[in-house]
C-alpha cells in the first residue's frame, strides 16, 4: 500500500514520501499507529491527514467489506455441489437470513410497552 501512495503521489504531483506515509497510516492501529508511524518517520505535521486517512479509509474498508459478506450465502447442497462453499448472490436476491440459511426463524418475543 505504501508503493502505491509513493507512486499515486508522484504521479500527482504530491511529495511522494509523505503521500506514502499517510497511506500507511490508513492501515495503522488508528490514532495510536498513527502517532507511532509519524514519530519514527519524523513528519509530525502529517496528522491531520492521516487522521483523516485513517478514519475515512477505514469507514470506507468497513463499510465495503460488509456488503461483500452481505452477498454471501450458502450453496444449495441440492445444485450439485457440497454445501460448505460460499458464493457472491445477485444483489436483489429475496429472503431473510434465517430463510438462506436453512435454519428456524427465532421465537418471537413480547415485551409490554407502558403500563398495560
Amino acid at each position: 500500500m505504501m508503493a502505491t501512495g509513493f507512486f499515486v503521489g508522484r504521479r500527482l504531483g504530491m511529495y511522494p514520501i509523505e503521500s506514502a506515509i499517510v497511506n500507511a497510516c490508513h492501515s495503522g492501529q488508528g490514532g495510536t499507529g498513527d502517532i507511532a508511524i509519524l514519530t519514527a518517520a519524523n513528519r509530525m505535521q502529517l496528522m491531520p491527514f492521516a487522521q483523516i486517512a485513517t478514519r475515512i479509509g477505514g469507514a470506507i474498508t468497513v463499510t465495503l467489506t460488509l456488503i461483500l459478506l452481505a452477498q454471501l450465502t450458502p450453496i444449495r447442497p441440492d445444485a450439485g455441489r457440497s454445501g460448505c462453499c460460499l458464493t457472491v448472490s445477485s444483489w436483489l436476491s429475496p429472503g431473510t437470513l434465517s430463510r438462506q440459511l436453512h435454519t428456524p426463524p427465532l421465537q418471537a418475543t413480547h415485551v409490554p410497552i407502558g403500563y398495560c
